[in-house]
């Protein structure tokens, strides 16, 4: 995501363009953070 805002800021000069990336992150962040409890299911326990 860094990537595509850094590329559409600097490389093809579309500072407005920048928005598509963020929105995706945002969108992405949203569902991970409704989601963290089956997707912490998936993952191994951690012994402490």
């Amino acid at each position: 995501m860094v990537g595509a805002a850094y590329t559409q800021a600097v490389v093809l000069g579309e500072p407005a363009m920048v928005i598509t990336p963020a929105i995706i992150f945002v969108l992405a962040a949203v569902i991970a953070w409704g989601r963290r409890d089956t997707i912490a299911a998936w993952l191994p326990e951690r012994n402490r």
